[in-house]
């Protein structure tokens, strides 16, 4: 395999440094289309490796549901007693906390379908690597090749 004309690192220095797409070609002896196609796979490479990494420890962070419930009672019983004066600072108050429900139990609905996922993706390449590794290749290929999941998930 032929060595890579185009440096990471040096091309990555270059782009922080404020240099064009066109100085980089210049430097490197290559194409613009060269350097902004190496550079789109290397933001790829990088956004999808930090998005998984996020999304991991996301995932693996432990939510206490009742502690946090426990948690807005609490405020929402100190705002009302300093609203009561005024009702509709109350009301306001109220449907905040309201609102800030709604988006936990969104996210914590999105966070678990996002884990199902994980591992049932998880349990269908296990199974395809023990039954049959040409199989488990095939699939990976063509699943990795797929425009519309890409962005989301590869197999590794």
């Amino acid at each position: 395999m032929a060595k890579p004309i185009i440096n990471d690192r040096k091309l990555l220095r270059m782009v922080d440094q404020g240099k064009t797409q066109v100085q980089a070609a210049e430097f490197f002896g290559v194409s613009k289309q060269a350097i902004h196609k190496r550079l789109k796979e290397l933001r790829g490479k990088t956004t999808r490796i930090v998005a998984t990494k996020k999304l991991q420890a996301t995932i693996e962070h432990k939510f206490d549901a009742i502690e946090q419930l426990i948690n807005i009672n609490k405020k929402t019983l100190e705002l009302l007693d300093q609203a009561e004066a005024n009702p509709e600072f109350a009301l306001r108050c109220i449907g905040e906390v309201r609102n800030q429900l709604k988006l936990a139990s969104d996210i914590y609905g999105q966070m678990y379908s996002v884990q199902v996922v994980n591992d049932f993706m998880t349990t269908v390449t296990d199974i395809l690597k023990e039954v049959d590794q040409d199989v488990f290749k095939e699939f990976q290929r063509r699943f990795n090749n797929e425009r519309s999941l890409q962005s989301a998930i590869r197999i590794a």
